[in-house]
């Protein structure tokens, strides 16, 4: 038996058995221990995304930013320092998968010392969750440099001289002066010979200037009429930068597939960024835009595209809705209280002690040290404890509270929604009734929409802190009110709370403060006695009491992340 399949079988469900019974023997209760911990390694973990990439996890607590090692050129892989202490005194876990064979948590007196190990050389590509209980690393496959020429820009020179490297000085006084003129001026005094483009601007120029360099007056017009220039033997083009590139066979067409972006925004946003001649092309049924760019536009044009087309995050939302009356909220608030702090067992109406939910290692048990406030290992095999201990804590507690009947479960909605999207979860029922009968008396229905509804927004910031708008909404059938025709009509109540927090990965929260008031009413009789006319009214009793529940909504969010890869894109061309 595994170390981890023993604290999931044994541990975990003696502690929760002893919960469940009213506490360990000879125990009156334990005061809880402080849950602030330094840094702490548990475990890793790796995911095939795609045959280039892939995912690495480390679970722990308050995980320190890695530092990257140096490691031998001939290593295919990858060597981080993590500041932080391990569990145990190390792993080495094999995955065998294509970009990962195995990897391995050494201890070393800097910390702890983690290797990644593969069929090819690999390259980090970013780190998330610095601070926070898992360290993210997403992993690529180091492509190999393949050399490719470079196009000129237009501004550099084939051969010659470049007019903007003359320091010639330069006397001129031009009073309205027609540009092409001036262009043509400025190129009898270089000894070259000039070519405007009909894409030059028509102006007039007033110029003067006394021995000034001829590089800044030619640097100056071409600023101030927003031209450029390209040298072709002795010969300078002037012109717009797009008219020239394409007349000097500088202009391509790229189409870039479009996997996670709006096609209604991006096209727009090349087009206002980078100010193209020609509009972007849409295809809406390729998921696909054409862009017709210069060379040195079309780098910076893929580098945006590798920005804007990303999938963002996903966010997972567990919740679990309940009403609970005033006989139940101390044991619900102790519950909530535990579940936070990772406290499964505190407090509550009958006593109890306390245990850690994180406490997986027998070594770490002292009988001195610990006394009774952690449960040695060994115990009961009772399987409670699965994947995720939070949620199974929570409804663990709230099941016993509705065995007591001191509180109900409404709804446990789960629910994935894009970062910045709204989700809704509404399950509702309609009631049917009777509104009105015409003169013949035929009915007209109408109805009436009851049961619990949530909205929510999520919105992912810097360091996977989470800023959730919720709304959540309840309703029900209070009774039925008999109307003028003898018809029932449902009387329905409804309680609504709106809300903004701001979480972190994986912290539950709870919205509360939908209260009710309602009475309830029950009748006992003595069989046969109580059914007797008149006489039978001794025999019964009837008895009111009055209620007052609140509806609270218990929320753990889980963010999901998606590998994303670049933008892909292959040449068009076009033939006259």
């Amino acid at each position: 038996m595994t170390l981890r399949t023993w604290r999931r079988t044994i541990l975990l469900p003696f502690l929760w058995g002893c919960l469940l019974v009213g506490g360990f023997p000879g125990v009156s209760g334990a005061a809880p221990v402080s849950g602030d911990q330094g840094p702490l390694i548990r475990d890793v973990y790796v995911n095939q995304a795609g045959s280039n990439l892939c995912v690495l996890e480390i679970d722990g607590l308050d995980l320190p930013a890695p530092q990257p090692q140096k490691q031998p050129s001939s290593d295919k892989g990858l060597r981080f320092l993590l500041e932080a202490p391990m569990d145990d005194q190390g792993m080495k876990k094999d995955f065998s998968l294509p970009l990962v064979r195995w990897v391995s948590l050494e201890k070393v007196p800097q910390g702890t010392l983690l290797t990644v190990r593969g069929d090819y050389p690999l390259d980090c590509t970013s780190v998330t969750g610095q601070g926070t209980t898992r360290l993210v690393f997403q992993l690529a496959r180091r492509e190999e440099a393949v050399p490719t020429p470079t196009e000129a820009p237009p501004r550099k020179t084939v051969s010659g001289l470049d007019p903007l490297s003359l320091s010639n000085p330069v006397t001129l006084s031009l009073r309205d002066a027609e540009l092409r003129d001036v262009f043509r001026m400025l190129a009898d005094l270089t000894g070259y010979n000039i070519l405007c483009d009909p894409s030059v601007p028509p102006g007039n120029v007033t110029l003067t200037v006394k021995a000034v360099p001829l590089r800044e007056v030619f640097a100056y017009l071409m600023r101030t009429y927003d031209v450029t220039y390209a040298m072709m033997g002795k010969t300078i083009l002037v012109g717009k930068a797009d008219p020239l590139a394409k007349a000097l066979g500088r202009e391509e067409t790229q189409a870039f597939q479009i996997a996670y972006g709006d096609l209604k925004q991006i096209p727009g946003q090349i087009q206002t960024l980078f100010a193209l001649a020609k509009p972007v092309v849409v295809d809406e049924r390729l998921r696909t835009i054409y862009v017709s760019a210069r060379k040195d536009q079309m780098e910076s044009i893929r580098k945006f595209l590798d920005k804007a087309d990303h999938p963002g995050q996903q966010v997972m939302l567990q919740a679990r809705i309940v009403e609970i009356g005033d006989d139940g909220k101390e044991e619900l608030e102790s519950l909530i209280s535990r579940v936070y702090k990772n406290w499964w067992f505190a407090f509550d109406n009958n006593g109890g002690m306390i245990g850690y939910t994180r406490i997986n290692k027998p070594d770490l048990y002292d009988d001195d040290a610990n006394d009774n406030r952690i449960v040695k290992p060994g115990g009961l095999d009772l399987s409670v404890v699965a994947q995720n201990p939070d949620l199974n804590f929570l409804d663990a507690g709230l099941r016993a509270l509705e065995t007591a009947n001191k509180g109900r479960m409404l709804a446990s909605p789960s629910v994935v929604v894009h970062d910045g999207k709204k989700a809704k979860i509404a399950l509702t029922e309609n009631v049917k009734y009777i509104s009105a009968r015409d003169q013949a008396g035929n009915p007209t229905y109408s109805e009436e929409r009851v049961g619990p509804t949530i909205e929510f927004t999520p919105t992912v910031g810097r360091d996977r802190v989470i800023t959730m708008e919720m709304t959540l909404k309840t309703g029900e059938v209070t009774k039925y009110i008999r109307g003028g025709m003898g018809e029932q009509v449902p009387q329905t109540s409804t309680r609504e709370v709106n809300s903004t927090v701001r979480i972190r990965n994986g912290e539950p929260f709870v919205v509360g403060g939908l209260f009710r008031d309602g009475q309830t009413h029950s009748e006992n009789k003595i069989p046969i006695l109580g059914d007797i006319p008149l006489l039978g009214e001794l025999f019964r009793n009837r008895t009111t009491q009055k209620i007052h529940t609140e509806v609270a909504m218990i929320v753990i969010p889980y963010l999901l992340d998606v590998p994303a890869s670049g933008v892909s894109s292959r040449s068009i061309l076009l033939t006259p």
